[in-house]
């Protein structure tokens, strides 16, 4: 009987007990043979409680798959669109990038007023064909009112002989044509644009016309072995740009008489005469000029497709320069 009163002192044993009195001793439900209705009910409790932890897990398992997916089904398929609709708008313009040219770039090139049209007739056609600028060429007939640095870059191009006055010399040859109005015009355009450190291309006339800007003189008469538009070897001045994009030597056409005699200071020579030694091109050591004496512009539209790719390349490094320099 102690034994009894012992266990019914603990209310959880007693509760999952089943008393016997017939034997006078107490079995555990376990291992009797009939079931209790309190272990029915104990049962049943259990089976609910089981169920619902099983719940509650899958419940805590499913949240965190829809979170690791983006929060909820729905996000996941707008996600998943939204996927799909970036790749097809980027494969959308890689597909695009292929089809269309690049964008050419624009430069905007101060040209003097002159009868002699070879700039704009290579500016036509450069700008027909598919290059690498569009070139907008500003003609002017005064240099009043110009500000260099609303223009990418200047051109002097061919035409008249420079005034011997401009160079201190006598007139040597009387059959001459001078224009001592255009020499004083692009005298100060070319003073102005390297003051301010802008690009100047010089073809031909602009060639001679920008050595006397900065002191250089001319040989007056070279004969007339570089007339007619002639096609002469020209070769290039070792470690020169000219050099590293024409190699050695290549054929330039030629339509002067006149030519470079004592280079201006600040000038280096990049290419000479393949025969008589004449300078066809020089740069300026500290500034953005150029000079040729040949004529790229009026070889860019000739027919000859290997003058008009020279002059291309010529061009391009020009071009390149001014570009770099915006």
């Amino acid at each position: 009987m102690k034994k009894i009163e012992f266990f019914k002192t603990c209310a959880f044993f007693r509760y999952f007990t089943i008393f016997q009195p017939t034997f006078g001793t107490v079995k555990p439900f376990f291992l009797s043979k009939t079931l209790s209705p309190r272990y029915n009910d104990f049962m049943k409790s259990v089976k609910q409680i089981i169920f619902s932890l099983i719940m509650l897990v899958l419940a805590f398992a499913g949240a965190a798959v829809f979170t690791a997916c983006g929060s909820d089904p729905q996000d996941a398929d707008d996600q998943t669109t939204a996927t799909s609709e970036t790749s097809t708008s980027s494969a959308t313009e890689e597909t695009m990038t292929e089809t269309q040219p690049p964008v050419r770039q624009t430069l905007k090139i101060l040209l003097p007023v002159s009868k002699y049209k070879d700039v704009e007739k290579f500016a036509d056609k450069y700008n027909a064909d598919e290059n690498k600028y569009t070139i907008d060429l500003a003609l002017t007939e005064t240099s009043d009112g110009i500000d260099p640095m609303d223009y990418d870059a200047l051109i002097i191009p061919g035409g008249k002989h420079v005034h011997p006055d401009f160079y201190g010399a006598e007139i040597e040859c009387t059959e001459h044509k001078f224009d001592p109005e255009l020499d004083q015009l692009e005298i100060e355009l070319v003073d102005s644009f390297a003051a301010a450190k802008k690009p100047i291309l010089g073809i031909c006339r602009g060639c001679q016309l920008i050595n006397v800007a900065f002191g250089g003189t001319l040989n007056q008469d070279i004969g007339m072995e570089h007339y007619h538009d002639s096609i002469r070897e020209t070769l290039t001045m070792e470690g020169s740009d000219m050099r590293r994009l024409f190699g050695e030597s290549f054929e330039t056409g030629h339509f002067h008489h006149q030519a470079v005699d004592r280079l201006a200071d600040g000038m280096r020579v990049t290419m000479i005469d393949a025969e008589d030694g004449t300078i066809e091109g020089y740069q300026h050591t500290a500034l953005p000029i150029c000079a040729v004496q040949f004529h790229p512009d009026r070889m860019y539209v000739h027919e000859d497709p290997g003058r008009k790719e020279t002059a291309r390349i010529y061009f391009d490094y020009f071009f390149d320069l001014v570009q770099s320099l915006k």
